[in-house]
């Protein structure tokens, strides 16, 4: 656990720095917090009064709360994974 918590900021930097080749503000990594925060903290009060039987309205709404998260995410992993943008942008020269 301390491996990948020592790893977590030059992770975090690299993935804003392939942000800013793209043109795209390095914040977008927190995008997909948000709403996944937000819905396991819903699907947690859905199960904590009664693991056996969970209120199923909170339940479905965490659910579906989690859905933006996984959008960000894929988006964010497509625009990680995209090449850089030619030439110079906002953020400086391009690394090529």
């Amino acid at each position: 656990i301390f491996v990948a918590l020592a790893a977590l900021i030059p992770v975090y930097a690299a993935m804003a720095r392939r942000l800013h080749d793209t043109d795209r503000s390095g914040w977008w990594i927190l995008a997909p917090a948000g709403p996944a925060i937000l819905g396991g903290g819903i699907l947690a009060a859905a199960f904590a009064s009664n693991p056996d039987n969970p209120d199923t309205t909170l339940a479905i709404l965490g659910g579906v709360l989690m859905i933006p998260a996984l959008v960000l995410g894929i988006m964010l992993l497509v625009w990680l994974s995209s090449d850089s943008q030619p030439g110079p942008n906002r953020f400086g020269p391009s690394p090529k």
